[in-house]
């Protein structure tokens, strides 16, 4: 009886499938943009005295902004105070 043989993972089908892959996962500051991160924008205020405080948001493997503003509300692709300034990658 023959062992059977592990069959070896096939490809990329294209190149073009490689290519949109990592077009997705670039941070793009642009477009606001930062796949798989904690993004952190100041509260200013409060920032100014504290600095550590701030408002944060979390991202999406496309980089969409999920924000949570409030009791049972998330706000996406926009955040409360504007842009994001810093961004953690996960």
């Amino acid at each position: 009886m023959r062992p059977h043989r592990a069959k070896e993972m096939e490809p990329y089908e294209s190149e073009a499938m490689i290519e949109l892959v990592d077009a997705e996962t670039k941070v793009d500051f642009r477009r606001n943009r930062f796949p798989f991160a904690v993004v952190w924008q100041p509260f200013p205020p409060l920032t100014w005295i504290f600095p550590l405080i701030g408002h944060t948001g979390i991202t999406d493997s496309k980089g969409i902004v999920y924000d949570f503003q409030g009791p049972y509300f998330v706000e996406s692709d926009r955040m409360m105070l504007g842009r994001a300034t810093r961004y953690l990658p996960l």
